[in-house]
């Protein structure tokens, strides 16, 4: 099924739709109202931390890759993933008489109204006067929408990374800074316009705080104290600030960890030992085939290591290392395929996913190697070729990754044969 198709079977919340079509200022001209659909979508929804804990398997896949879960999606329910969000966006654009679509293709199963793959959708600006675009725009060029990243970026005060689909090659850089200045200006408008809506709906339903405005304040807050202290600090005294900006924060599962990390890289770079320390995001088993995003922040000391485990939003408890350990070998916790960094692992914990993984990276390495240089490492024998690339090709189309326990990727230690295929099996 094309993508075509899915459009006009889906059918999206009719309170929801309502919603966001409601809240439209009509003050803003028809491409300023394009803007606000996408930026009001990333507000209000929350990209699904359990589908992508699972690495997009299992129920929760089932869940998201039904088309009649849209029909479910609104302001208390939701959790969204890449694919329906496009579709929601695409249908409350058009709805507002404004060309939008998908960039590419996915898989769909015609038979189970249900679909896979990721992909990012476009729109195109509107007819509106000349002058009341931003500089150097033209009607009918399009936007390319992030919506599975720009989620999450607008929920921690960070910049959107909608673009522009730039073809402007013979534009001299002076001008086309000047063009994508006046467009991210543009972006800015709508994205402060939703933050002000926002913060007065959450006074109107008596909350504290909105949790963007807290945000940008603690933000301020942590940088102004790390410029002017961390000199001053012991590396465990800046670890123990980073932590207790953690603990301030309650924006969700990916959110959360989001800002988490990106506090950490704040202050990682000023660590005095900075390779004693790491923040690690992987899964954590709920349920068969459930899983949700949590963070391991590890100390390696000289006689043992520390662990401490934050669970979204924003608890923090201590780990010992035999229970991180055990619940890796019993598949409680893992790994998440898509925010695997072989450079970002948890340190002293063993795992087949990274042993196999860093594996993958060898034979990959070979392989780039011997395209760049016409050469191989460490053996001219052009059979390792054709042993390497099968081996990338065959873990990547299999799911049961854990044949792996140990060593490095050889032609020595390396067989594939049709039998080891068919049960999942790599004889070492």
């Amino acid at each position: 099924m094309t993508n075509k198709e899915a459009l006009e079977l889906m059918t999206l919340n009719p309170s929801f739709k309502k919603y966001i079509l409601n809240s439209i200022p009509q003050d803003l001209n028809k491409f300023e109202q394009g803007l606000y659909v996408y930026v009001k979508l990333c507000s209000v929804l929350n990209y699904d931390a359990r589908f992508f804990a699972a690495d997009q398997q299992g129920p929760m896949h089932e869940k998201q890759s039904n088309l009649n879960y849209l029909k479910t999606v609104g302001l208390e329910n939701n959790e969204v993933v890449c694919y329906n969000f496009n579709l929601i966006c695409i249908d409350l654009l058009r709805s507002i008489g404004i060309e939008a679509n998908f960039m590419s293709g996915t898989n769909f199963d015609q038979a189970n109204k249900k679909y896979g793959g990721h992909t990012d959708m476009y729109m195109s600006i509107p007819n509106v006067p000349q002058n009341e675009l931003p500089y150097g725009l033209k009607i009918g060029e399009r936007i390319v929408l992030y919506g599975f990243s720009d989620m999450t970026n607008f929920k921690i005060d960070k910049k959107l990374i909608l673009k522009l689909l730039d073809n402007r090659f013979k534009v001299n850089m002076e001008e086309r800074s000047k063009i994508f200045k006046s467009f991210e200006d543009a972006v800015a408008k709508i994205v402060d316009r939703v933050k002000i809506e926002d913060d007065l709906y959450h006074k109107q339903q008596n909350q504290e705080i909105y949790n963007q405005q807290k945000v940008q304040e603690l933000e301020k807050e942590y940088k102004e104290f790390i410029y002017d202290e961390i000199c001053f600090l012991t590396d465990r005294e800046k670890i123990e600030i980073f932590l207790e900006q953690v603990g301030k924060i309650d924006l969700g599962d990916i959110s959360s960890l989001k800002y988490a990390n990106q506090l950490y890289s704040n202050i990682h770079e000023s660590l005095d030992n900075a390779e004693n320390y790491e923040f690690t995001i992987i899964k954590e088993k709920e349920a068969d085939d459930i899983y949700s995003m949590i963070g391991i922040v590890s100390f390696v000391g000289e006689e043992s290591n520390f662990y401490l485990k934050i669970t979204p939003p924003n608890k923090i408890e201590e780990i010992k290392h035999r229970e991180l350990q055990d619940g890796f070998n019993k598949g409680q916790y893992d790994y998440i395929g898509a925010y695997f960094n072989a450079n970002h692992i948890i340190p002293d914990i063993k795992s087949s996913y990274v042993e196999e993984n860093t594996n993958l990276e060898v034979a990959r390495m070979q392989i780039n190697f011997h395209n760049k240089t016409g050469k191989w490492m460490d053996d001219p024998d052009f059979n390792i070729a054709q042993r390497l690339i099968e081996y990338c090709n065959y873990v990547d189309n299999i799911r049961d990754k854990s044949f792996i326990s140990e060593g490095e990727v050889s032609p020595d230690n390396l067989t594939i044969n049709n039998e080891d295929k068919e049960n999942n099996q790599i004889i070492r």
